[in-house]
């Protein structure tokens, strides 16, 4: 009792920048006060909420029960009388969540930590929205049953790791926005058969498409080759010479760059190595 009487009284000094009740009532989902308080955060009996903000006010979700099956992020929640924003998914929130089949985050949340989905074996549909601006490191590993995938245009960065072994997965277009794809982030995604690369991208990780062995076609509408570190599409991450077959995708994959730009990946480090490159027809 002690620890929660001192919890609320620490907040008492922030209230008076928080909005109590500027927010439509219908647009509040949840309801929780000192008795929902747990060690991991305000629980709704499904999800642990921790207040990152009092001004703004803002809550992020901590983490989520492992028998969750089919999960909706809410846009604003009400604890003690002051209404919140949830505007992040927590590191390892949904982490080994094996039940768990289909997420839907609401508009409020900008980001999506580190291993926020990892090793969540059964989630095959997810909502992204055209908040989100972060996608961390380790966030979709090995989310298997995840067979496509929308990235919105605000996001701007895709973590290391990030779809990594998302084996289920068979096509996938980068956001127009994105500029740097992370070490590895779509490395053993064996079902994509093609990829879409933006203008706006300037570098890829190394390995960060390795061992997608199903790969037919990739599209790039960079005028300018990324800057490619190390070798990204290698047919086996674990070898990174070209021998024995594993340059396999460079040999096997048509690489479509824009018009007037053939030389440029021709000449370009890494690009070079794909058999067969050609102008994309427009």
């Amino acid at each position: 009792m002690k620890r929660i009487l001192l919890f609320a009284l620490t907040i008492l000094p922030f209230m008076v920048s928080c909005d109590k009740e500027e927010e439509k009532e219908e647009n509040i989902t949840i309801n929780l006060d000192v008795t929902n308080l747990t060690d991991d955060g305000y629980f709704d009996g499904l999800l642990y909420y921790k207040i990152t903000s009092n001004s703004p006010c803002e809550v992020s979700v901590f983490k989520a029960e492992k028998t969750c099956v089919s999960v909706e992020i809410p846009s604003r929640i009400k604890i003690n009388d002051i209404i919140y924003a949830c505007t992040s998914i927590g590191e390892s929130a949904f982490s080994d969540c094996l039940n768990l089949t289909s997420v839907a985050i609401s508009s409020c949340v900008v980001s999506i930590a580190n291993a926020a989905f990892q090793n969540c074996t059964g989630l095959s549909s997810i909502t992204i929205p055209s908040t989100v601006t972060s996608i961390g490191d380790y966030a979709f590993y090995s989310c298997n049953s995840l067979t496509a995938l929308s990235i919105p245009s605000s996001v701007t960065r895709i973590g290391q790791y990030s779809f990594c072994d998302c084996k289920g997965l068979t096509s996938i277009t980068l956001p127009s926005n994105i500029i740097s794809i992370g070490y590895k982030s779509f490395r053993g995604c064996s079902s994509l058969t093609t990829i879409t690369i933006p203008s706006s991208v300037t570098r890829i990780d190394e390995y960060a498409f390795s061992c997608c062995n199903g790969l037919t076609s990739i599209h790039s509408n960079a005028l300018n080759p990324p800057v490619v570190e190390g070798a990204a599409f290698l047919r086996d991450y674990y070898d990174s010479h070209l021998s024995s077959g594993n340059d396999i995708i460079y040999k096997n994959v048509t690489l479509y760059v824009p018009k007037g730009c053939l030389d440029k990946y021709k000449n370009a480090n890494d690009w070079e190595r794909f058999s067969n490159i050609e102008e994309e027809v427009l």
